[in-house]
């Protein structure tokens, strides 16, 4: 009997300058730079596409049984989880899926801010 249920598979590891050890990665890659042009500024461009492996052939291609890829930046994985943003994915239709993973970041924004989206 095949199961409908879906699990998420993290791909990358988070690059965000709010983690230390990237944080001193950034640092140490940018000696002359004050720690908050670092956090604020080096940070959120350092990896816009994210890690750089994932880009050689022998990553490109899925696993049997994949149906998708998710690939959003880290406004998206910091108010979604993984498991959240496939549920997402899987239980909709795939036109407008993105603005739907939007739509539902800025829902939990606003409920965690206790306001109305």
């Amino acid at each position: 009997m095949r199961s409908n249920k879906i699990v998420a598979e993290q791909l990358t590891k988070d690059h965000n300058a709010s983690i230390e050890e990237v944080r001193k990665e950034l640092m140490s890659l940018h000696p002359g730079d004050s720690p908050a042009a670092v956090a604020n500024i080096r940070g959120h461009v350092s990896r816009s596409i994210g890690d750089a492996y994932l880009k050689k052939p022998e990553f490109a291609s899925t696993q049997p049984g994949d149906r998708f890829i998710i690939f959003a930046s880290d406004g998206l994985w910091e108010l979604l989880s993984n498991q959240k943003a496939v549920e997402i994915v899987h239980n909709n239709p795939r036109e407008g899926i993105a603005r739907r993973l939007i739509v539902s970041a800025l829902d939990e924004a606003a409920r965690r801010r206790k306001m109305k989206l």
